[in-house]
């Protein structure tokens, strides 16, 4: 198995019970190398900020979900690294570069990236990239 990108779709689901959770959870199991952009600390924070927001999760729920996040095997790239190739790619494909970060890190190890994102697994399906998602099944 290649090393899997997760991005914050799919992590969300690790914490928020929702629909594919359980898809979610067969990547915790230890038989993959996960591995993120630093960008998704940011992108699951606000998540959680906004399930608070909505009264969905309390104060302490929100802080106890981020530590818990924090301490999972997930290596995590800077994404200085790979800021430009993210730029390119979001400029060829009219992706944002946010999504672009995942997927130039899955380009950069020979990974996949692992998106509970139909629109934008089917949005790169006929591109050079496509060998590069996965959408969580």
């Amino acid at each position: 198995m290649k090393p899997a990108v997760i991005d914050a779709s799919v992590a969300a689901k690790w914490f928020i019970p929702e629909s594919d959770s359980t898809k979610a959870m067969k990547y915790l199991n230890g038989r993959f190398r996960l591995l993120a952009p630093d960008l998704i600390h940011t992108e699951l924070a606000n998540v959680f900020w906004k399930l608070e927001k909505r009264g969905i999760l309390n104060r302490d729920e929100t802080l106890g979900l981020v530590e818990d996040f924090l301490s999972l095997p997930l290596e995590i790239y800077d994404t200085r690294s790979i800021l430009g190739p993210a730029l390119e790619i979001a400029i060829a494909t009219k992706r944002t570069v946010y999504d672009s970060l995942y997927l130039a890190l899955a380009i950069e190890i020979n990974g996949i990236v692992v998106t509970a994102d139909a629109r934008w697994v089917n949005a790169l399906k006929r591109s050079p990239f496509t060998e590069y998602m996965r959408l969580l099944v």
